[in-house]
């Protein structure tokens, strides 16, 4: 079970790192039109399933957006730290 969470971790950290290399709020995510996320350089596709399930999160049940807040802000805390 760790190892999973590692593993999504490091996911959600990438995720995270594509939207700033294309200089992109991570929040931005959940809001970005599907079109444009596809024209993200460096974006894979299960990278972009995943930013629409969290947008459908979101939809759902909008207290999934602070559940979604706080997965982006851990990531981008551990991301700004490694450099």
């Amino acid at each position: 079970m760790e190892k999973e969470k590692t593993k999504h971790e490091r996911f959600m950290e990438r995720l995270v790192r594509v939207f700033r290399e294309a200089e992109l709020p991570p929040m931005l995510m959940l809001f970005v039109p599907p079109l444009i996320l596809a024209e993200l350089p460096h974006i894979t596709v299960p990278e972009i399933r995943t930013v629409l399930y969290l947008q459908q999160m979101v939809v759902d049940d909008p207290a999934g957006l602070q559940a979604v807040e706080k997965i982006l802000e851990y990531c981008g805390r551990e991301d700004g730290a490694d450099g």
